[in-house]
């Protein structure tokens, strides 16, 4: 799966250098892609308007890669995933900003933990609509098969991560 595009949604601001610095990240990594800023002024750690913003617009975009940082726990263990669907790959923190834009774009085909060498611990918290029973954790829409276990955890909750 390639693509072309990159969207980019963050509660970052316009305030200082940090859009440009990542957008020049992304540059340098993928110099052949194109990014489109979807909005940088979501309100800060209001993760249910970052979703909004990006479910109301993720439809209208070219396939892509929709990179969204909108995340009260910046700084925390949480992982990142990317949440695969027909219209593209989601990008972003364990908190639920993804899963609505992915319902936008024909629902999430897969789910996917973002490992990184340079990152040690993290928890997997709050991938959309997490059903806890009995210390069990499985993303609605998945096969029955696709769980992971977490016993002891408390509920979902935290929300914010620096991509």
């Amino acid at each position: 799966m390639r693509f072309g595009w990159i969207s980019f949604t963050t509660d970052y601001g316009l305030d200082d250098g940090f859009v440009a610095a990542c957008t020049g990240i992304i540059a340098r990594i993928a110099p052949q892609a194109r990014v489109i800023d979807v909005s940088h002024g979501v309100p800060p750690q209001d993760v249910r308007r970052g979703a909004t913003v990006l479910a109301q617009t993720a439809p209208y975009l070219p396939a892509a890669v929709h990179l969204a940082v909108v995340d009260p726990g910046v700084g925390t263990a949480r992982r990142g995933v990317a949440v695969v669907a027909p219209g593209g790959v989601l990008v972003g923190p364990d908190n639920g900003l993804l899963i609505p834009a992915a319902e936008a774009l024909g629902g999430v085909q897969a789910a996917h933990e973002l490992a990184s060498p340079h990152r040690r611990g993290g928890r997997v918290r709050g991938l959309g609509r997490v059903r806890r029973r009995r210390g069990e954790r499985r993303l609605r829409g998945t096969p029955a098969g696709d769980r992971a276990r977490r016993p002891g955890r408390a509920a979902a909750g935290g929300l914010r991560s620096a991509g």
